[in-house]
């Protein structure tokens, strides 16, 4: 029986750059994991969809992202 796992970054306390988040993304992509996931939270609303954003164009559409 095969079961995809998820990645995620345990470390992230949510406050890694859109650079380091695509980054972290790219890399877990490349391994062969099934999906990403990544902290969201802050104050403003619309850095946490700049930072969404930036990690779904770096991975592509068809790539799970969990937040």
């Amino acid at each position: 029986m095969r079961i995809d796992l998820h990645a995620h970054s345990s470390v992230s306390d949510g406050t890694d750059s859109p650079a380091e988040l695509v980054a972290n993304a790219r890399s877990i992509r490349q391994e062969g994991f099934a999906g990403f996931k990544m902290k969201i939270g802050k104050p403003d609303l619309a850095e946490d969809v700049d930072r969404v954003a930036a990690v779904r164009e770096a991975v592509g559409p068809g790539y799970p992202i969990m937040v």
